[in-house]
This record gives structure tokens, C-alpha cells and sequence, in this order.
């Protein structure tokens, strides 16, 4: 699991100080107990750079790069683009630099492509607080790949979806995977350069057309030194008319353990309690770091993010929008089975 490379990367790095633990120990604690009221900040960090994006996934977007709320080809283009304040991460940073584990710098969008990136990594480096971003490979320049390594980035996770072209671009429309590839050696070699410890990661994006590829792009990070992970692309199961049906999920009645470990923060200032919240059209927003003094501890066990957590300990997913159709299963990111179209 991801988390688990992550969380031993930091441990070899000495990057978990004493008062980061006992903030996690105390969300765990909370969490198994029921409790509405966590610690006194998230354990983990999730900020949005920007949700614009230079390609369009099969799931994600439309052929004009409009975002898909929460479901594929559900309302095109009702989720407003935009990039983050920076001003407000910085202190957002400074406010919680001795509780989290680690700040998340991307949910939507290609976070490369926000200017601001590498003193928003830079920033929190300085303040001991290891990041990790994720990319579709296609802007990591050299100057890229070097401001990254130098600016102390600690992970990294490369989204694909096959080893040729013809099978990556099934998905990933817009993108082209020779590009990536040699990009891929670029950031290898810059961090090699500079001998950082950032972590490298190709996310391989498993669906049944690709299978036969993973094997390739495997045996490419191994020569590369670098991790190949998998998870299941998740779409819809079936097509009519050019409508997508996706299959609901039955709702849960397990806890999501985000609501108790990780604060997410969209490009806007809105805080949500997981990722999936920015791609849905009119979510439940729990605050908003603009008008709350640029404080997310104020948030963090407010009436209303207390309140949320007492409806899922109630009655699980079944009542709370976008957790009631959610298949995955808190922070370990174990997907269900995939369900795969066989047209795409």
C-alpha cells in the first residue's frame, strides 16, 4: 500500500517528529472510539494547487477539459477551474507544521501547472514538512524536474495507463507516453544528480485492456530504479445512447477513517473531508479557510465538521452525498473490484 512506503520512507528519514505521532495516535484513538471530536488537527494534508488539467482522462473529463462531477459524464463544466492562494497554504503550513504527517499537494487537475508549485514544496520543506504530488508526467521539464528535486519534494506518484501509446491513449487523451517515459528518465536522473531521497512512483492505472502491458512498464521502473504500483481504474459498467450507467455502491455502514485523519483544502479555500468531495457539483462544504482567518484548526472540530462525523458514526455512508455512492475504503485507497466496460 501506498500510505505504508510512505509512512517507512519517513520513518528511515527521521521526518516524523514525536508531536506528529501523538497527533495520529490521537485521530486513531478517536476514530475507533466513535468519537465526533478529533484531535486537534488532521494527520494528513490534501491541498488542491489548481484543478485545470492539460489532458483529458476517459473518467475525469470531457474533450474540452471540463470536469465530470463525481461520476463519469455527469454534468460537464459545473465545477468552476482556479488555482489556490498561496498566501493561504503558507499559513495554513505554519498553523499546523508540528501535527501532520505529510501535505498532499494534489486532488484535481495537474498541479505542474501551477506556477506556484515549487514554493508551495519549497515552503513547507523548509518547516520540516515532507509533500508528496502526483503528475501525468507530461510537464516535468528539466526545469521541472529540477525545481522539484531542489525545493525538497519528498514522493511522487506518475499516473499511466499503458506502455505504448495505443493503450495509453485509451485513457489518457491528450497525452503521449514516449514523452512521459523520457520525462520519467529526466526526474530519475535529476534526482540522482542532486542525490535526493525523493521517492518515485508510476501510478499504472489497471483496466482489462491493459493488463497485458504492466509487465512492460514494470520491468521499465525496475531498470530505473524506481516502484511501479497498481490500483483499478474505476468506470462505468455500462453505455447507452452515449449515457454512462455506473453501478451505485451499496452504502457502508464501516467508518471512513479520512473524517478523523485528513483535511482537504480545494483550490477556493473550501475544506472537505476527502478528495472525492471537489469533483461532486454542490458538495458539503465543512468551512472555508478564507473566511475563517486562514485557520483550519478553527474548522478541523467545528459544530459543523463535528456534526458530520456524528452522521456517518450513525448511520455510515447512507446519509452524507457523495459518501453514500464512495467505494473506497478511507485512507488505505483500496479500491473494489473494478468494473470495466468492455466498448472503451
Amino acid at each position: 500500500m501506498i500510505r505504508v512506503r510512505i509512512l517507512w520512507s519517513l520513518l528511515w528519514q527521521k521526518k516524523i517528529a514525536i508531536s506528529r505521532v501523538i497527533n495520529l495516535v490521537r485521530n486513531q484513538a478517536s476514530y475507533y472510539l466513535k468519537s465526533e471530536t478529533a484531535s486537534q488537527s488532521p494527520s494528513i494534508l490534501i491541498v488542491e494547487p489548481t484543478n485545470v488539467c492539460n489532458i483529458a482522462c476517459y473518467s475525469c473529463r470531457d474533450e474540452n477539459k471540463r470536469i465530470y462531477s463525481h461520476f463519469y459524464k455527469e454534468h460537464p463544466g459545473t465545477i468552476p477551474l482556479g488555482k489556490v492562494n498561496i498566501e493561504v497554504y503558507k499559513s495554513v503550513i505554519d498553523e499546523l507544521k508540528n501535527d501532520i504527517l505529510i501535505a498532499v499537494l494534489y486532488v484535481q487537475g495537474e498541479p505542474l501547472l501551477y506556477k506556484g508549485i515549487h514554493e508551495m514544496i519549497k515552503y513547507a520543506t523548509e518547516r520540516n514538512v515532507p509533500t508528496m504530488t502526483a503528475t501525468n508526467g507530461m510537464p516535468l521539464t528539466i526545469d521541472a524536474c529540477r525545481n522539484l528535486v531542489e525545493n525538497g519534494l519528498d514522493f511522487i506518484k506518475i499516473a499511466v495507463s499503458g506502455f505504448t501509446q495505443k493503450t495509453y491513449g485509451r485513457y489518457h487523451i491528450g497525452g503521449d507516453i514516449e514523452v512521459i517515459k523520457e520525462n520519467i528518465k529526466r526526474l530519475v536522473n535529476a534526482r540522482n544528480e542532486k542525490k535526493s531521497n525523493l521517492y518515485i512512483m508510476v501510478d499504472y492505472i489497471l483496466f482489462d485492456y491493459n493488463r497485458d502491458e504492466f509487465h512492460l512498464f514494470n520491468k521499465f521502473c525496475e531498470r530505473l530504479g524506481i516502484k511501479c504500483i497498481t490500483r483499478h481504474g474505476l468506470l462505468p459498467i455500462s453505455f447507452k445512447n452515449g449515457n454512462a450507467e455506473m453501478e451505485r455502491v451499496k452504502p457502508k455502514r464501516r467508518l471512513c477513517d479520512w473524517l478523523w485523519h485528513v483535511a482537504v483544502i480545494n483550490w477556493d479555500g473550501s475544506v472537505w473531508p476527502c478528495c472525492q468531495f471537489p469533483v461532486a457539483s454542490d458538495p458539503i462544504t465543512l468551512g472555508n479557510i478564507d473566511s475563517n482567518g486562514y485557520s483550519l484548526k478553527s474548522i478541523w472540530n467545528s459544530e459543523k465538521y463535528r456534526s458530520f462525523r456524528r452522521q456517518h458514526i450513525r448511520h455510515g455512508r447512507s446519509k452524507a452525498f457523495v459518501c453514500d455512492r464512495c467505494d473506497w475504503e478511507g485512507v488505505g485507497l483500496q479500491a473494489v473490484k473494478e468494473r470495466i466496460p468492455q466498448n472503451l
